[in-house]
């Protein structure tokens, strides 16, 4: 893959992982689709399970396998942290990315991480912050948790303007970092339209979507729990939380399905009974509701699994702790009429709150920013 950047002034969003194919995770679909509207945007990508550079379109993704190895190695969701050190750091890389900030006038970062490694390029450019989370928030007790709020609080102060997901998360920036509200803008994440109709009435399949990241881990642990008690139930496990389970401790009703296209999830949506969220700690919105809204399946969540949505859609969720869920998972089984109604509404909100509009609003978000300065 050739180095290079936009040779016009435009917008470059910072990245870390895995970004192609865009369905490999929630946060490589906002990274990807968010800012789609905006001319001259360029997107690069470091570390994670990447083997080898690639580019497609205007995304371009850089392997440091070192760097991944280490961070593997080291646990406590260490590979963020080594980027942010430039830990292992290709020259390749650093070259790419200095030359992309030096050719944009609108740097987006996604995610603080990679705001050490520029933050003596910036200049002239606007910096923005898109926040996919509170990031000290999921590593309290975590041994870099002081570390990180160091590191938010500095690029929250530094930057023009902070994207949040969910209003939560806007007051946790707003309190926590005394970032004043009028720099804050809470956007999240639209709804993808889907043709495929639901029609899980009647099937035994439960349905986890989650990557890799704690929450979605001790989520999944519970459900695999779950599944020892209610033998009569599939449950499927969707994307990369499958690398943290150990294929021997699995009950034979549980299915690693990994990573799947965007066909292949949406088929397995469609033919679920129910949507689970057993996910108990956190920040930011919980992005893989948006896919069981979008396909109509309906969801049985705890409270802060359905944190950052609006209370008209949260009306449509099953909402227990997750020790209630294996008697709801039993009673609401046995309810078609109740889950048919529940659907076609949640079908409903998902087509009045399109993709296309959150990405209205942030391309008028920015192009306001930029006016002003």
């Amino acid at each position: 893959m050739t180095e290079k950047a936009t040779t016009e002034k435009g917008l470059l969003q910072i990245c870390h992982g895995k970004l192609i194919p865009e369905y490999s995770s929630a946060y490589a679909l906002r990274c990807v689709r968010f800012l789609k509207r905006w001319p001259h945007r360029q997107v690069i990508s470091v570390g994670g399970l990447i083997f080898k550079d690639q580019s497609s379109g205007m995304i371009s993704q850089y392997r440091s396998i070192i760097l991944t190895g280490y961070a593997i190695l080291l646990r406590n969701r260490s590979l963020e942290i080594l980027i942010s050190k430039g830990t292992f750091m290709r020259n390749k890389y650093r070259r790419v990315l200095n030359d992309a900030v030096e050719k944009s006038d609108i740097i987006v970062l996604e995610g603080p991480w990679q705001y050490p490694l520029i933050k003596d390029k910036i200049d002239h450019q606007l910096l923005i912050y898109d926040a996919h989370n509170v990031e000290s928030v999921l590593r309290v007790d975590n041994k870099w948790e002081s570390y990180v709020k160091d590191l938010e609080q500095e690029l929250c102060q530094q930057a023009d303007l902070v994207l949040t997901v969910s209003e939560s998360d806007t007051s946790e920036f707003a309190n926590k970092f005394e970032v004043p509200i009028s720099k804050i803008k809470t956007i999240p994440e639209g709804f993808v339209k889907n043709e495929i109709p639901w029609k899980g009435i009647g099937s035994n399949e439960l349905i986890f979507i989650g990557s890799a990241y704690l929450p979605n881990i001790t989520a999944a642990k519970k459900l695999i729990e779950m599944a020892t008690e209610l033998p009569q139930f599939k449950f499927k496990i969707v994307e990369t939380v499958y690398r943290a389970l150990r294929k021997r401790d699995l009950p034979t009703n549980v299915t690693l399905m990994g990573i799947l296209n965007e066909v292949q999830k949406s088929q397995e949506l469609s033919c679920s009974l129910l949507a689970l969220n057993p996910v108990e700690f956190g920040s930011g919105r919980n992005l893989k509701i948006n896919d069981y809204v979008s396909h109509g399946v309906p969801l049985i969540t705890t409270e802060i699994g359905s944190r950052g949505f609006e209370p008209e859609l949260r009306d449509l969720f099953f909402i227990e702790a997750v020790n209630k869920f294996n008697e709801k998972i039993i009673e609401i089984s046995k309810s078609e009429k109740t889950l048919a109604l529940r659907s076609a509404e949640m079908r409903k909100y998902a087509e009045k709150n399109n993709y296309s509009m959150t990405q209205d609003t942030a391309y008028e978000v920015i192009s306001n920013l930029k006016k002003r300065s």
